[in-house]
């Protein structure tokens, strides 16, 4: 379960400017250190640069040929969002189909776009995925290539900047890195286990919780003795 009142009193305290938070003592971000820990996804690799112009006509093409799905019923789908996105619901439906079917390929692609439209490149619906980032998964021999944890933190990233605007009422992006608390374990991400409980406290009890933070209280090298698999980069605390 996503804490709302924890991120927002985090977002009040996010700076476009040094894209961190700024905190009693300093300054403190979300480091490419931290993605690599807690999910265990590459950091190393190619970025992805996604069509520039992501339309109706090049959205209908993608599902024909990277989905598999018919051309009246990628129009149908096009048109009830409105936009270059899929909906959860839609997307679940193609792949027990293509599965069905023995299409492999686009069942494995349905998967992959589902996956990472619900963690790390969630929008701020939670509900529908961009179509631009199925091109990710064009050619399934070469996905591994990509950075995906810059790829993550970007999106995060591109989320917190938009939350200081005015009229912004909802955040995107993987959210859990805000909230991991898990013990480590050296052979496993430690985001690999996920249970829900119910949030501890208002935003007001968050603002006074991060007003009340000392140097003392933040721990510099998380994990660093506990896990050796993924040994803190001291690089990290500098710029």
């Amino acid at each position: 379960m996503i804490d709302g009142n924890q991120i927002s009193a985090f977002a009040e305290r996010w700076h476009v400017e040094t894209s961190s938070f700024h905190l009693p003592f300093g300054e403190m971000t979300i480091t490419l250190d931290d993605v690599r820990s807690l999910l265990s996804i590459p950091c190393y690799g190619e970025f992805f640069t996604p069509p520039a112009n992501v339309n109706e006509d090049l959205t209908i093409a993608a599902d024909v040929e990277l989905l598999g799905v018919a051309y009246d019923e990628a129009l149908t789908e096009t048109k009830t969002n409105r936009g270059a996105s899929y909906s959860f619901e839609w997307l679940k439906v193609v792949f027990f189909k293509q599965l069905r079917e023995g299409r492999y390929e686009c069942t494995l692609r349905t998967y992959l776009l589902h996956l990472v439209g619900c963690t790390i490149l969630a929008d701020k619906s939670f509900t529908v995925v961009s179509v631009k980032y199925l091109f990710l998964f064009q050619d399934l021999d070469i996905c591994g290539k990509w950075a995906w944890g810059p790829i993550a933190l970007v999106v995060l990233y591109d989320y917190l900047r938009d939350s200081r605007l005015p009229a912004t009422k909802q955040i995107g992006g993987y959210l859990s890195l805000f909230q991991d608390m898990n013990e480590p374990i050296s052979s496993m991400p430690q985001m690999f286990r996920w249970t829900a409980k119910q949030t501890s406290g208002n935003i007001a009890y968050y603002i006074a919780k991060l007003d009340a933070l000392r140097d003392t209280n933040i721990i510099w090298t998380p994990n660093y003795d506990e896990n050796p698999m993924t040994r803190f980069q001291f690089v990290s605390l500098f710029t």
